[in-house]
């Protein structure tokens, strides 16, 4: 019997290497997770196969996430589902195993790389027997967090001093060893991470509306008005060539929701990094400053922003160490000045998400169209403008952003 489920068919391939030649699928159930507004980028169900071992004719539950195309045909331009869904299946299937590799030669047994992501069961582009194209029948199977305790937060709140600093030591790993796979096996680098690194966000439409949502929103304001005015060029930055040596494998688009906490007796203990499908090349000061001003309330980073980007950097080093790496060319001062040159483009990035994803209408916009500069600029929040306000004088303040 081969088994379909819902838009997601041949499930029983899908799932042949999990399966083997021992256990066969017996049941499915199927539901829609992700919500109108939510992960414009995929369409995701949640999976509870039923597997039943055909030697003792016993049997276990399988909780996975599927996740499919979005409908919209401007959606799927908007994404480059091309080039988005090939580079997120190839993060599971080949940089995970290559990163996983690289601490396996150095023996690394704590903080393993593997750790910080859900498991990946399957991935396919299509039922045509290559690897050509994506097309309907693209799927990727992931390990369903939520069976095993893990959560979103509200992304309106915003991450706790724990609960950031979490992340904040997954998001060192992910960047630590893959800036470790560079300098000790560049070659292998340039293989297998590089041809699927894509600048995705400063193509397109996208960035433009960014630029143009940034700019009303600053100019509303009186002090981050004459900031701004004295700022040349601030609409034409485009996303900054990634430097030596702190280069690495980024995630670009590390907020909230593209992470997953688990809690015992209220205390975060364990994270997840999902949504791999916008990863790119670049400094990890841009995957920092994105994930601190969209993620941490405004009150924590007026009292804790220092103390974050410090927190990060001693991970930073205390990762490369592991490797053997020499950290002197990672300073501290150097790691500053790193945020100065990502802050002109990601200062924009993170306006936009605060606006659209963070403090945007419940449900989110009209997933059939896309929305104007003026329903944008409407749909924001007073606490979204008083972010966005404070994150434009503080960098000013702090001069990475002139």
């Amino acid at each position: 019997m081969t088994w379909s489920c819902g838009e997601i068919k041949n499930l029983d391939a899908l799932l042949s290497n999990y399966l083997g030649e021992t256990k066969t699928i017996h049941d499915v159930k199927i539901k829609k997770l992700s919500q109108p507004g939510e992960n414009l980028g995929s369409i995701i169900y949640g999976l509870d196969i039923t597997v039943k071992h055909k030697n003792d004719e016993n049997e276990e539950l399988l909780h996975v996430i599927a996740k499919v195309l979005p409908k919209a045909e401007h959606i799927r331009e908007m994404f480059e589902i091309q080039t988005t869904y090939t580079n997120e299946m190839a993060f599971y299937k080949i940089i995970i195993p290559t990163l996983k590799e690289l601490q396996e030669e150095h023996g690394i047994r704590i903080n393993l790389i593997e750790d910080h992501f859900a498991k990946c069961y399957s991935v396919r582009k299509n039922l045509l027997g290559n690897d050509d194209k994506i097309d309907d029948d693209a799927v990727l199977l992931l390990e369903n967090l939520i069976s095993t305790g893990f959560i979103n937060i509200d992304k309106r709140k915003g991450f706790d001093i724990d609960t950031a600093q979490m992340v904040l030591r997954s998001l060192v790993q992910f960047h630590g060893v893959s800036l470790a796979l560079k300098i000790k096996k560049p070659d292998l680098f340039k293989r297998n991470i590089l041809p699927y690194c894509n600048n995705f966000f400063k193509k397109g439409s996208i960035f433009s509306t960014a630029i143009d949502l940034f700019g009303i929103t600053v100019n509303k304001n009186e002090e981050t008005k004459e900031i701004l005015s004295k700022i040349k060029g601030w609409n034409e930055v485009d996303y900054s060539s990634p430097k030596e040596p702190f280069s690495t494998l980024v995630h670009d688009d590390l907020w909230t929701n593209n992470t997953m906490q688990k809690f015992e007796n209220g205390k975060p203990v364990s994270n997840k990094l999902v949504d791999f499908q916008l990863i790119t090349h670049a400094s990890p000061a841009a995957d920092l400053f994105f994930y601190i001003w969209t993620s941490i309330p405004l009150p924590l980073i007026k009292t804790h922003l220092d103390h974050f980007i410090k927190y990060y950097h001693d991970n930073l080093i205390g990762t490369l160490q592991l490797y053997g790496i020499d950290t002197a060319p990672f300073s501290f001062q150097a790691f500053l000045d790193e945020i100065e040159n990502i802050t002109p483009f990601q200062i924009i990035h993170a306006a936009y998400f605060t606006i659209i994803a963070i403090h945007g209408p419940k449900g989110g916009f009209n997933p059939d169209r896309l929305p104007t500069i003026e329903e944008l600029y409407s749909a924001a929040t007073d606490e979204a403008r008083e972010k966005i306000w404070y994150m434009v004088k503080e960098c000013h303040r702090r001069g990475w952003f002139k």
